[in-house]
């Protein structure tokens, strides 16, 4: 190994990004400071134009000045492909290539400003082939040579990393547990006979992670500040500048990370010439994070459920990575359900993974031999800080939807379908509230952001008759079987995967137009993989129709509302048979979409934007 030949891993996450290179001096794999004495560096990025693109702690800065041009997590908009900010449209590349690119100057700054000679680049283990092209293609603008840069998915790194200590023999099965600052990621994986990886089961979480922790901790600092300082509370809830709320933010964060290695710890609230000191325990700190956690670990035993790993034995390790992995209670709760282990630094075990990979496995690349790219004076790397999430999470429970919610769901969707329904007539309805999880049961992370594209027979995998039996749906008596057999045959059986319960009942007012208003729970497991696209309510609704005119409604909806028509956009499968439109008005953000070879459409204004909306569409595959 000598100096001039070097490799280079970048684990992009969701909050924060860490690297790994080999040593130039002696050739072994090491974590590289991206910024002082952090191994990581945030994730954020800050859009002044698409040329001056700012990272790290450079964005934060930036951001408190002016938080129009701020992306927090750049990585949840990687199935968008575009995004709109600072009245400039950007690839989604470009906001990647801006944080690979000040990764690869940091590091290449240990190797005599040379360029790597190979660059892997780690990534959800559910992302597609189109996700992964926008990473490899953010490579390509940042500067890396063509032909050095190879992709490897998380978990597979992770289980490279501890297998380098841990003789695995083909067969042997073990889990990966990844909780970061945004997302949980578990993966069940067995060791091939050529030193490969094999993943048998992945699933994701995009709402529990380190953030989720601190925002529960918020809260609850709210609450004592309610009780013991109600001038200060009410000076954070009104007046408190961005500033103070980061300096509250910081020491909440500083506060967790102690409760990992002490009994107690200290939060200071300190705001407009007043200061409060909180002391938390760690039990009270466990009781807080409980939901989180209990469903953290529902997820990581159905995702080795569905592995066929019914003993904790039959995994050799179930491993913990990721910087929240070190919370005491995960593990604790996690060791019923295999042995748990870690080791180093949990946050640079996926990029040494991927670099020990990249050594076991060598490239036949011609090593680079190019100088190092020139760097824009904005793009550079900084300390690690984590964003603040506000969305609360509450722990699943079972409902049954009531005649009064069934209604309410009605008059939602009436006032978003007025214009559409005066351009297409509806033969039926049917409503379902949150139906859209279940259709991508069977992937994992990220959000919006790490959905895996399929085809419409694809994303169809589940049985419908034994989820229909599961759920055991309630029948109004003015609907009649047949009716509900059509609505039953009509939904694709994998979107009803995570519904709660559901009634068959005709609307309020119309009573020739019937469907099946079914209780869904967003904070519930295996429901994390579209969120990022949705608003943050508990309320989410869908509705499914049958024989609707989609292409009636979007050119009545442009007709009726001229003032938005630039605020509309309909999409068509390349075979012509599915097409969608979103749109934007007072009443939000309104999805449509349908299938023409079973008459079957989907409508929700429960989406964050139109990008949103018809990033959903893509990523759980109706659309391709």
């Amino acid at each position: 190994m000598t100096q001039s030949f070097w490799i280079l891993a970048i684990d992009f996450g969701t909050s924060n990004t860490a690297a790994a290179h080999t040593n130039p001096l002696h050739g072994h794999v090491e974590a590289i400071n991206l910024s002082a004495d952090y191994r990581t560096m945030p994730s954020s990025v800050y859009v002044t134009s698409p040329d001056n693109i700012a990272t790290g702690n450079r964005a934060l800065e930036l951001a408190e000045e002016d938080p129009s041009g701020f992306i927090p997590s750049p990585k949840r908009l990687v199935p968008r492909h575009t995004i709109h900010i600072k009245n400039h449209d950007i690839p989604a590349s470009h906001a990647v290539a801006a944080v690979l690119h000040s990764v690869i100057a940091t590091a290449a700054k240990l190797h005599d400003n040379t360029a790597p000679s190979r660059v892997i680049l780690t990534h959800p283990e559910a992302w597609s082939d189109r996700e992964i092209a926008v990473l490899t293609d953010a490579a390509r603008i940042a500067g890396v040579a063509q032909g050095t840069v190879t992709t490897l998915s998380e978990p597979k790194a992770a289980a490279h990393y501890y297998s380098q200590n841990n003789h695995l023999t083909p067969g042997d099965t073990l889990a990966i547990f990844d909780i970061g600052g945004g997302t949980l990621d578990v993966a069940v994986l067995t060791a091939q006979p050529d030193g490969s990886f094999t993943v048998t089961a992945a699933d994701g979480d995009n709402s529990i992670g380190g953030k989720t922790f601190d925002a529960m901790l918020r809260r609850w600092v709210e609450e004592q500040l309610e009780s013991d300082n109600p001038d200060l509370a009410e000076y954070f809830s009104s007046t408190a500048t961005h500033s103070e709320h980061q300096e509250l933010d910081y020491s909440i964060r500083r506060a967790k990370e102690a409760l990992s290695d002490s009994s107690t710890a200290t939060i200071t609230a300190r705001a407009g010439g007043m200061s409060e000191r909180l002391l938390i325990t760690r039990e009270e700190f466990e009781g807080l994070i409980a939901p989180a956690v209990d469903r953290a670990v529902a997820l990581t035993a159905e995702t080795l459920r569905r592995a066929k790993i019914t003993s904790p034995h039959q995994i050799t390790h179930l491993y913990l990575t990721g910087g929240s992995s070190r919370v005491p209670i995960l593990q604790e709760r996690l060791k019923d359900l295999g042995r748990v282990g870690t080791l180093d630094d949990p946050k640079t075990v996926v990029s040494q993974g991927a670099v020990v990979h990249a050594k076991r496995a060598p490239s036949t690349h011609t090593p680079a031999t190019q100088s190092h790219p020139v760097q824009p004076e904005q793009v550079r790397s900084q300390q690690a800080h984590s964003q603040q999430v506000h969305s609360q999470h509450v722990q699943p429970q079972s409902k049954q939807v009531t005649r009064e919610q069934r209604s309410s769901i009605s008059t939602s969707a009436k006032k978003n379908r007025t214009s559409i329904i005066a351009a297409g007539s509806i033969v039926a309805l049917v409503v379902v509230g949150g139906l859209a999880w279940g259709i991508m049961s069977g992937g994992s992370t990220t959000t919006s952001s790490t959905s895996t594209t399929a085809s419409p027979t694809a994303v169809n995998t589940v049985d419908a008759a034994e989820q229909w039996d599961r759920l055991d749906p309630q029948k109004q008596a003015t609907v009649t079987d047949e009716e509900v057999q059509r609505v039953k045959d009509s939904v694709p059986g994998a979107a009803l995967e995570g519904l709660e319960s559901c009634a068959f009942d005709t609307v309020e007012d119309r009573p020739d137009v019937f469907g099946a208003w079914c209780h869904f729970d967003p904070n519930g497991r295996d429901r994390s993989l579209v969120k990022s696209g949705l608003k943050p309510e508990d309320d989410i609704q869908f509705l499914f129709e049958l024989d609707y005119d989609i292409d009636g409604s979007h050119q009545g909806y442009e007709s009726a509302n001229p003032q938005v028509a630039a605020l509309s956009e309909l999409r068509v499968s390349k075979d012509g048979t599915r097409k969608a439109f979103a749109v934007e008005d007072e009443n939000g953000t309104f999805l449509n979409y349908q299938d023409s070879t079973n008459g079957m459409t989907i409508g929700s204004n429960s989406f964050k934007d139109i990008d949103s909306a018809l990033a959903w569409a893509e990523n759980i595959g109706l659309l391709d």
